[in-house]
């Protein structure tokens, strides 16, 4: 069973801000509503259900359109969303890698990306978290230190997966430990949203289930830990 099979039309979306693209930022939420206002208009899709999700920054995407959907009533609302292994505190983020660049024995390839990662925040949000918190808490999906919690109230009601492999041990393996997983967010997120009262979120730790295609290499940072026909069925089912 695929979804497909079932009736369901798949978009895999493609921004205009094209690889620049940090999901929750203005220009990628700006192209998403563009490209769904034209869905709109050539498909047959008015008063269908619409499911949104996807993986990595795709969950990053998705989880702040939910948000602003609702939050500002748009004409498409998800109705239900399912986040794969995805980062959305991205003030905790730019401390976790600013840390990363200073570590003494950091590889070569972890300091490439936490570098291009501390630019990118700095384009995107104006500066550091020191310089404008405000732009960190009110962009990024999900902020733990924003006791508030105003950008995450919109999904109080919201049927919502959050999936996750926490394998510490390969982390370890590549000198990434709990603090730079993915993992510490959806957790977080989870565990708020239950206490703000929404009974319809589910966080789904995996275990062996990451693998990469073509060889399925062990990856815990994979597509694959969303299984997809059960995925499908609850999307079925909301």
């Amino acid at each position: 069973m695929d979804a497909a099979d079932q009736g369901i039309l798949v978009i895999i979306p493609t921004f205009k801000n094209g690889i620049s693209s940090f999901g929750f930022d203005t220009a990628t939420q700006a192209s998403f509503l563009e490209i769904l206002g034209h869905i709109q208009k050539t498909q047959k899709v008015n008063g269908l259900k619409f499911y949104l999700g996807g993986f990595s920054i795709g969950g990053t995407c998705s989880i702040k359109y939910a948000e602003l959907s609702i939050k500002n009533n748009y004409p498409v609302k998800p109705s239900a969303v399912f986040v794969i292994d995805a980062p959305l505190d991205f003030e905790r983020m730019y401390f976790n890698m600013l840390r990363e660049t200073k570590l003494p024995g950091s590889p070569e390839e972890a300091l490439a990306e936490s570098n291009y990662i501390l630019k990118r925040c700095i384009t995107t949000f104006g500066g550091t978290p020191a310089d404008k918190l405000e732009n960190y808490r009110a962009l990024s999906p999900y902020s733990y230190n924003d006791s508030t919690q105003n950008a995450i109230k919109p999904l109080i009601n919201l049927p919502l997966r959050l999936y996750t492999e926490p394998d510490i041990l390969w982390w370890l393996k590549e000198g990434v430990d709990y603090s730079l997983m993915n993992s510490y967010d959806l957790a977080a997120l989870y565990n708020e949203l239950r206490r703000m009262g929404n009974k319809k979120a589910a966080f789904i730790p995996t275990q062996n289930a990451g693998r990469r295609k073509p060889n399925n290499t062990p990856h815990p940072h994979s597509w694959s830990i969303a299984e997809p026909k059960d995925l499908l069925k609850w999307l079925l089912s909301q």
